[in-house]
């Protein structure tokens, strides 16, 4: 159902959804439309930041409507229920590269 140009042989996907009736009800659709993307993309940053913290490899991709209309019939959500993008989720095959954290005083722009 979610066509991705990463292959799935050995990983999983973790699909990123929203029920849209709160952000009706509460009428943010409206005075911070926004948000429904930023919510969606936080969630999936998460989700991806865990996965590197447990020595997995993730990438978040977004997809279209097409894709959202199909993952909600196979469901059978109501129209408020959105997916947003999906995480594809494994263990790489190299190892991963940890970054090196720069001193207090290499980071700290004093104006003078």
């Amino acid at each position: 159902m979610v066509r991705s140009d990463i292959p799935l042989e050995n990983c999983v996907m973790i699909v990123v959804c929203q029920d849209l009736r709160m952000y009706q009800a509460l009428g943010f659709e409206k005075a911070v439309p926004q948000n429904l993307y930023f919510d969606a993309a936080a969630a999936a940053d998460h989700v991806c930041l865990m996965a590197h913290a447990l020595g997995l490899g993730a990438c978040w991709l977004t997809h279209g409507e097409e894709t959202q209309r199909r993952l909600r019939e196979h469901f059978g959500q109501p129209e408020t229920f959105v997916s947003r993008c999906h995480i594809v989720v494994g263990w790489p095959d190299e190892a991963t590269i940890k970054s090196q954290r720069m001193k207090l005083e290499e980071v700290i722009v004093e104006k003078r």
